[in-house]
């Protein structure tokens, strides 16, 4: 099931939400995963952050119980 952060999704800013919970981020070893070929030009520090293929991603967000998407 596909749950929203807020019922205006137009208000939810990606940066705000990362900043936001940032430590406990961190502090839980939550894994941040990237397509291959995306370009990040700002990383932040500390976070766990891998890159997979996309049809890996794609298996792990199916066969998790909730995810977080930054867009």
């Amino acid at each position: 099931a596909t749950r929203l952060l807020s019922d205006d999704a137009d208000d939810i800013v990606d940066v705000e939400i990362l900043e936001k919970y940032r430590p406990s981020f961190q502090h839980l070893g939550v894994p941040f995963v990237l397509e291959e070929q995306a370009t990040v030009t700002d990383v932040v520090p500390g976070l766990s952050i891998s890159r997979r293929a996309t049809r890996e991603i794609r298996s792990l967000v199916t066969s998790t119980d909730c995810t977080l998407v930054f867009l």
